[in-house]
Protein backbone atom coordinates (compact mmCIF):
# COMPACT_ATOMS: atom_id res chain seq x y z
CA UNK A 1 0.00 0.00 0.00
CA UNK A 2 2.95 2.73 0.94
CA UNK A 3 4.75 1.52 -2.35
CA UNK A 4 1.31 2.57 -4.65
CA UNK A 5 0.62 5.42 -2.05
CA UNK A 6 4.30 7.05 -3.54
CA UNK A 7 3.53 5.81 -6.99
CA UNK A 8 0.86 7.95 -7.07
CA UNK A 9 2.22 11.13 -6.02
CA UNK A 10 4.35 13.81 -8.41
CA UNK A 11 7.48 14.16 -7.84
CA UNK A 12 10.52 17.15 -9.09
CA UNK A 13 14.04 16.48 -9.53
CA UNK A 14 16.50 19.16 -7.93
CA UNK A 15 19.72 19.18 -10.24
CA UNK A 16 23.70 19.50 -8.62
CA UNK A 17 24.54 23.13 -8.48
CA UNK A 18 27.61 24.94 -8.34
CA UNK A 19 28.92 28.47 -7.59
CA UNK A 20 29.09 30.14 -11.04
CA UNK A 21 33.08 30.91 -11.01
CA UNK A 22 34.61 33.65 -11.98
CA UNK A 23 35.96 33.75 -16.16
CA UNK A 24 39.30 35.37 -14.43
CA UNK A 25 41.52 32.41 -14.27
CA UNK A 26 45.12 31.76 -13.26
CA UNK A 27 45.63 29.22 -16.52
CA UNK A 28 49.06 27.75 -16.48
CA UNK A 29 51.60 28.79 -18.44
CA UNK A 30 51.61 25.81 -20.82
CA UNK A 31 48.19 26.21 -21.21
CA UNK A 32 48.63 29.30 -22.97
CA UNK A 33 51.05 28.31 -25.65
CA UNK A 34 48.73 26.75 -28.55
CA UNK A 35 45.37 25.42 -28.63
CA UNK A 36 44.38 22.86 -26.14
CA UNK A 37 41.22 20.29 -25.83
CA UNK A 38 40.95 17.49 -22.55
CA UNK A 39 39.56 17.61 -19.20
CA UNK A 40 40.13 16.57 -15.57
CA UNK A 41 38.76 13.93 -14.06
CA UNK A 42 39.75 10.71 -11.94
CA UNK A 43 41.53 8.33 -13.93
CA UNK A 44 39.49 5.12 -13.52
CA UNK A 45 38.00 2.43 -15.82
CA UNK A 46 35.17 4.11 -18.22
CA UNK A 47 36.79 7.62 -17.36
CA UNK A 48 37.49 7.73 -21.02
CA UNK A 49 40.97 9.02 -21.14
CA UNK A 50 42.05 6.23 -23.37
CA UNK A 51 39.11 7.01 -26.03
CA UNK A 52 40.12 10.98 -25.71
CA UNK A 53 43.56 10.17 -26.73
CA UNK A 54 42.79 7.85 -29.56
CA UNK A 55 39.98 10.07 -30.94
CA UNK A 56 42.70 13.39 -30.82
CA UNK A 57 45.81 11.54 -32.46
CA UNK A 58 44.53 12.15 -35.76
CA UNK A 59 43.61 15.82 -34.75
CA UNK A 60 47.46 16.49 -32.97
CA UNK A 61 48.91 15.35 -36.46
CA UNK A 62 46.73 17.57 -38.49
CA UNK A 63 46.86 20.52 -36.21
CA UNK A 64 50.34 21.18 -35.72
CA UNK A 65 49.22 24.19 -32.56
CA UNK A 66 46.71 21.56 -31.00
CA UNK A 67 47.86 19.93 -27.57
CA UNK A 68 45.87 17.01 -25.84
CA UNK A 69 45.48 17.55 -21.44
CA UNK A 70 44.37 14.93 -19.31
CA UNK A 71 44.89 15.71 -15.45
CA UNK A 72 43.58 14.13 -12.56
CA UNK A 73 44.77 10.94 -11.12
CA UNK A 74 43.92 7.30 -11.00
CA UNK A 75 44.94 3.85 -11.70
CA UNK A 76 44.89 3.62 -15.01
CA UNK A 77 46.96 6.92 -15.34
CA UNK A 78 50.31 5.20 -15.89
CA UNK A 79 48.91 2.80 -19.17
CA UNK A 80 47.93 6.23 -20.33
CA UNK A 81 51.51 7.50 -20.23
CA UNK A 82 52.97 4.88 -21.62
CA UNK A 83 50.50 4.95 -24.88
CA UNK A 84 51.01 9.20 -24.75
CA UNK A 85 54.92 8.32 -24.80
CA UNK A 86 55.73 9.05 -28.45
CA UNK A 87 53.81 11.93 -28.55
CA UNK A 88 56.27 13.97 -26.34
CA UNK A 89 54.85 17.41 -25.29
CA UNK A 90 51.85 16.88 -27.22
CA UNK A 91 49.75 15.49 -24.71
CA UNK A 92 50.38 16.44 -20.59
CA UNK A 93 49.15 14.64 -18.31
CA UNK A 94 49.82 16.47 -14.94
CA UNK A 95 48.16 14.34 -12.35
CA UNK A 96 46.29 15.43 -9.54
CA UNK A 97 45.85 19.21 -9.67
CA UNK A 98 44.90 21.95 -6.96
CA UNK A 99 42.86 24.18 -9.46
CA UNK A 100 40.99 22.29 -11.88
CA UNK A 101 38.39 25.15 -12.73
CA UNK A 102 42.12 26.81 -13.90
CA UNK A 103 43.24 23.73 -16.22
CA UNK A 104 39.83 23.62 -17.96
CA UNK A 105 39.83 27.36 -18.93
CA UNK A 106 42.73 26.94 -20.74
CA UNK A 107 40.65 24.55 -23.00
CA UNK A 108 39.95 25.26 -26.24
CA UNK A 109 37.00 22.68 -25.79
CA UNK A 110 36.65 20.26 -23.45
CA UNK A 111 35.77 17.20 -24.48
CA UNK A 112 34.59 14.04 -22.13
CA UNK A 113 34.11 10.69 -23.38
CA UNK A 114 33.26 8.91 -20.39
CA UNK A 115 31.06 6.05 -20.79
CA UNK A 116 29.87 6.23 -17.08
CA UNK A 117 28.70 9.47 -15.45
CA UNK A 118 25.74 10.24 -13.40
CA UNK A 119 25.73 13.80 -13.56
CA UNK A 120 28.82 14.98 -15.04
CA UNK A 121 29.88 17.42 -12.69
CA UNK A 122 32.90 18.32 -15.23
CA UNK A 123 30.67 19.15 -17.99
CA UNK A 124 28.82 21.48 -15.95
CA UNK A 125 32.04 23.42 -14.82
CA UNK A 126 32.91 23.30 -18.71
CA UNK A 127 29.92 24.75 -19.51
CA UNK A 128 30.30 27.41 -16.26
CA UNK A 129 34.12 28.71 -17.62
CA UNK A 130 32.18 29.02 -21.22
CA UNK A 131 33.81 26.62 -22.91
CA UNK A 132 31.99 24.16 -25.28
CA UNK A 133 31.30 20.29 -24.82
CA UNK A 134 32.05 17.63 -26.46
CA UNK A 135 30.76 14.46 -24.35
CA UNK A 136 29.39 10.70 -24.68
CA UNK A 137 25.07 10.86 -24.63
CA UNK A 138 25.44 8.79 -21.51
CA UNK A 139 23.84 8.85 -18.00
CA UNK A 140 23.17 12.50 -16.40
CA UNK A 141 25.02 14.08 -19.33
CA UNK A 142 22.03 14.95 -21.74
CA UNK A 143 20.66 16.19 -18.36
CA UNK A 144 23.38 18.63 -18.50
CA UNK A 145 24.34 19.65 -22.11
CA UNK A 146 22.02 20.79 -24.72
CA UNK A 147 23.63 18.94 -27.59
CA UNK A 148 23.74 22.23 -30.54
CA UNK A 149 22.88 24.55 -28.29
CA UNK A 150 26.00 24.17 -24.87
CA UNK A 151 27.52 21.24 -26.47
CA UNK A 152 28.11 18.38 -29.23
CA UNK A 153 26.46 14.26 -27.64
CA UNK A 154 27.70 11.44 -29.52
CA UNK A 155 26.74 8.33 -28.91
CA UNK A 156 28.89 5.84 -26.84
CA UNK A 157 32.44 4.53 -28.68
CA UNK A 158 31.77 6.46 -31.72
CA UNK A 159 35.45 7.70 -31.93
CA UNK A 160 35.02 9.09 -35.59
CA UNK A 161 32.05 11.23 -34.95
CA UNK A 162 33.61 12.41 -31.70
CA UNK A 163 36.92 13.52 -33.48
CA UNK A 164 34.71 15.18 -35.91
CA UNK A 165 33.04 16.84 -33.51
CA UNK A 166 36.19 18.25 -31.85
CA UNK A 167 37.35 19.40 -35.41
CA UNK A 168 34.05 20.94 -36.04
CA UNK A 169 34.43 23.34 -32.88
CA UNK A 170 38.28 24.07 -33.30
CA UNK A 171 37.50 24.88 -37.35
CA UNK A 172 35.15 27.11 -36.36
CA UNK A 173 36.08 29.56 -33.30
CA UNK A 174 32.84 31.39 -33.67
CA UNK A 175 30.46 28.51 -32.91
CA UNK A 176 32.99 27.06 -30.36
CA UNK A 177 31.96 30.55 -28.64
CA UNK A 178 28.88 30.39 -29.16
CA UNK A 179 28.17 27.53 -27.62
CA UNK A 180 30.43 28.45 -24.65
CA UNK A 181 28.71 31.30 -24.11
CA UNK A 182 25.20 29.50 -24.18
CA UNK A 183 26.58 26.98 -21.62
CA UNK A 184 27.49 29.36 -19.24
CA UNK A 185 23.57 31.35 -19.25
CA UNK A 186 22.42 28.00 -18.95
CA UNK A 187 24.46 27.16 -15.78
CA UNK A 188 23.15 30.63 -14.59
CA UNK A 189 19.33 29.59 -15.34
CA UNK A 190 19.30 26.00 -14.07
CA UNK A 191 22.60 25.15 -11.85
CA UNK A 192 23.71 28.33 -10.27
CA UNK A 193 23.97 27.33 -6.49
CA UNK A 194 21.63 29.51 -5.00
CA UNK A 195 19.35 28.77 -7.82
CA UNK A 196 18.96 25.09 -6.92
CA UNK A 197 18.78 25.98 -2.86
CA UNK A 198 16.51 28.02 -3.69
CA UNK A 199 14.61 25.37 -5.20
CA UNK A 200 15.21 22.76 -2.39
CA UNK A 201 13.73 25.56 -0.12
CA UNK A 202 10.58 26.27 -1.70
CA UNK A 203 9.82 22.52 -2.34
CA UNK A 204 10.38 22.47 1.38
Amino acid sequence: QMESELGSRSYQVVPNGIVLPSLERKIPDRLRRGRWVGYVSSFMPGKGQDEDLRAALPLLTGNPDLNLLLAGDGPTRATLIEQAASLGERVWLPGHVENPLDYLAGMQVVVLPSREETFSLVCLEAMALARPVVAYNVGGVPEVVEDGLTGTLVEAGRLGELRVALQGYLDDPQRAHLHGRNGRQRVLESFDMERVLDHTLGLY
